[in-house]
C-alpha cells in the first residue's frame, strides 16, 4: 500500500529546509512504472513549498539530463537558479531535477537528486531490528568465563585444604576402627 507524501499544491517562497526525524524508511518510486528511485536513508532534506524531495546519492534508477536550463521567473525562491531534468530510467518519465546556484537558504538541494513530490509516490517499512555486536557478547561471554574459571579455582583450593584436614581424621577413624577389632 503507498503512502503518498502530504505536500502544499501551490508552492511558495521555501524559508526552511528540514529533514525529518523517523524510524521507518520511506522508499520513494516513479509514479509511473513504480521503480524504486531512492529511499529516506540518503535523504538529504524536504522543501515543502517546493513539493521537493532531496537525495544524497544517485540511484542507478534515474538518468540525469546534460543540459542546463533556467530556472522561470515563475518561482521567486529560484529565481536565478539552474537545473537538469531528471527521469526514471525504466519509463523515461521526468521524476525531478537536479539544482544549481540555489539561494542560501535552498543550497543542502543544490547538486542533489531533488524528486518532485507530485511524480513520485512513497511508502514507509520499517527498520530492521539493531544487528548484534557480537565481538561485544563474545567479548562479555570471556568476561564471564574468567569469572567462573576464577571461582572454580578457589573451590578447588578449599577442597584441596579440606582433603588435607580429612585425611589424618580418616586414617585416625581407620585405625581406631581396625584397632577394636
Amino acid at each position: 500500500m503507498a503512502v503518498y507524501l502530504k505536500m502544499p499544491q501551490s508552492p511558495s517562497l521555501c524559508s526552511e529546509v528540514c529533514v525529518p526525524e523517523t524510524d521507518s524508511v520511506t522508499v520513494f518510486q516513479c509514479e509511473n512504472f513504480r521503480t524504486i528511485l531512492g529511499d529516506s536513508n540518503n535523504l538529504i532534506c524536504i522543501c515543502e513549498s517546493l513539493a521537493l524531495v532531496t537525495i544524497q546519492v544517485q540511484p542507478s534508477a534515474v538518468m540525469i539530463h546534460e543540459a542546463w536550463e533556467k530556472c522561470n521567473s515563475s518561482n521567486v525562491s529560484l529565481a536565478g537558479s539552474s537545473y537538469q531534468n531528471v527521469s526514471c530510467t525504466r519509463c523515461q518519465t521526468e521524476v525531478g531535477k537536479v539544482f544549481k546556484n540555489l539561494p542560501p537558504h535552498l543550497s543542502k538541494m543544490s547538486g542533489h537528486i531533488s524528486l518532485d513530490v507530485h511524480k513520485i509516490s512513497s511508502y514507509e517499512v520499517q527498520q530492521p531490528a539493531p544487528k548484534k555486536n557480537y565481538d561485544e557478547i563474545l567479548f562479555k561471554m570471556q568476561q564471564e568465563f574468567f569469572k567462573m574459571q576464577q571461582e572454580i579455582s578457589k573451590v578447588q583450593v578449599v577442597l584441596m585444604n579440606l582433603n588435607e584436614r580429612f585425611v589424618p581424621i580418616e586414617d585416625a577413624l581407620a585405625l581406631e576402627a581396625g584397632g577394636t577389632d
